[in-house]
């Protein structure tokens, strides 16, 4: 499936891109994006097309944190109407509440599964994306407009208590340590903000309930809920379930708090079963693992719910007709005879 985003993400892309001596519109073209989205916040464009396009200009400019110097640039505003319901809130929680409802209406390639664990809460940034794809960028740019949206909200008093990606750290960390001012854990399980489980009281200052009614009920109209989301939240439970070993249609059913039938009926509409949504997930997330060549294939396997490596072994030959090894060097060799297509058409 094709998942597609506003082309509110392209904000501020082809300037900065000027800045760090990039031609966006050939990479642009090169992505196979449109020039006129970058004045048409509302029009969607292809999450895949858009990954690509970060991924090409921060190899062509030599800089690893151009998704996280382009999300210094977002302001409520490139969120569009949901911008302006969570300003709107009155309280940080419940700004959390509606980023896990009405997300999808801004983008559907990224999720916010949200994670009490005793005094902290973990807010989870997972973004979509198909096999065999960078998106190292994406995900900087993705965590950073979220770190970026709560600051706006709370002020500048607020730190969260960590920041944590799923990658290495880059070759310089003088911009992350300077945005985000607080730890930053490089190779962790997940991509995610780690606040304080009292922050969830603190006050939104602009809270204006009255306009926050008449937007909801503008976002309303463009999501069917709860039928709309039922696939984003099977997703996120087995992401979370996996490395677990526990992740079963009746556990995913119990935190949904519905009979287990009910998930089956739900992605059955969709053209799904459990078995092939986690094959899915397990695929997507075994290439991106892979790929970034960060972890052992021990830690690739236990992290896709396998409780030995043959078993993920066997596994992956079964759906990539390869090895994972095997699969790594193609992927390599591909990303090596791929990259100096792109240099030279800029």
């Amino acid at each position: 499936m094709t998942l597609l985003i506003r082309s509110a993400a392209l904000a501020g892309y082809a300037e900065m891109a000027h800045s760090v001596g990039v031609d966006p519109y050939a990479h642009l073209a090169a992505a196979d994006l449109p020039a006129a989205a970058l004045n048409d916040p509302e029009a969607l464009i292809r999450g895949d097309s858009f990954a690509r396009l970060l991924e090409a200009t921060a190899a062509a400019s030599g800089c690893d944190d151009f998704g996280l110097r382009l999300s210094e640039t977002r302001e409520l505003s490139h969120f569009g109407a949901l911008g302006l319901l969570i300003r709107d809130q009155a309280n940080f929680g419940d700004v959390l509440r509606v980023l896990d409802r009405y997300l999808s209406v801004h983008t559907e390639g990224i999720t916010m599964p949200i994670e009490a664990d005793g005094e902290l809460v973990i807010i989870r940034v997972d973004v979509a994306a198909g096999r065999a794809m960078a998106i190292r960028q994406v995900v900087e740019l993705s965590v950073g407009a979220v770190f970026r949206m709560f600051k706006l909200l709370l002020g500048n008093w607020w730190r969260p208590v960590s920041i944590c990606f799923r990658h290495a750290p880059p070759n310089n960390l003088v911009l992350h340590r300077r945005f985000f001012a607080c730890p930053i854990d490089f190779g962790q399980d997940f991509d995610a903000v780690v606040i304080r489980a009292t922050d969830l009281a603190a006050p939104i200052s602009r809270s204006d309930p009255t306009m926050s009614r008449h937007v909801q009920k503008y976002l309303d109209t463009l999501i069917s809920w709860p039928n709309a989301t039922a696939t984003d939240k099977v997703r996120q439970l087995i992401t979370v379930l996996l490395p677990t070993g526990t992740c079963t249609v009746e556990r995913v059913a119990r935190h949904l708090g519905v009979d287990y039938r009910t998930v089956q009926r739900r992605l059955a509409r969709e053209g799904q079963s459990f078995s092939t949504f986690i094959d899915q997930i397990r695929g997507d997330l075994a290439t991106r693992h892979i790929l970034s060549g960060d972890r052992s294939m021990t830690e690739i396997a236990s992290l896709l719910g396998f409780s030995a490596l043959s078993a993920f072994s066997r596994w992956f030959r079964h759906h990539f007709k390869c090895s994972a090894k095997e699969w790594r060097r193609a992927a390599a060799s591909t990303a090596a005879k791929s990259s100096p297509q792109l240099s030279s058409s800029i």
